[in-house]
């Protein structure tokens, strides 16, 4: 019984870990994006503004970039998404469990 206790106390805290990492990935995420947006916002307007005599070839490089850019971070963002693991402690210490109940049985 006291196993059991251990194993859920231990999965609680791993839930509360979990939680708070999230909460601050999405946090700093979201100020990340909002920051890289003003300042990709500001650099197209100064681009186009400094080449206001190729403004469409400037617009196209630009797009292109952005465009290009975005494959690159959603590459990035899949990789960490395929390795991310959660309740790593929780599931070995169950594996631990029950290749020890697995013995006794025997």
């Amino acid at each position: 019984m006291a196993m059991g206790h251990n194993r859920a106390e231990l999965l609680m805290v791993e839930v509360r870990e979990e939680r708070a990492r999230a909460q601050m990935i999405i946090f700093v995420g979201g100020a990340m994006a909002l920051f890289a947006a003003l300042a990709i916002l500001t650099v197209t307007a100064l681009i186009a503004c400094a080449f206001a005599d190729h403004l469409l070839l400037a617009l196209g490089v630009l797009a292109a970039f952005y465009c290009i850019s975005a494959l690159v971070l959603y590459v990035k963002l899949s990789q960490l998404l395929r390795h991310w693991e959660t309740f790593t402690g929780t599931r070995e210490q169950f594996e631990r469990d029950r290749e020890c109940l697995e013995k006794k049985l025997i």
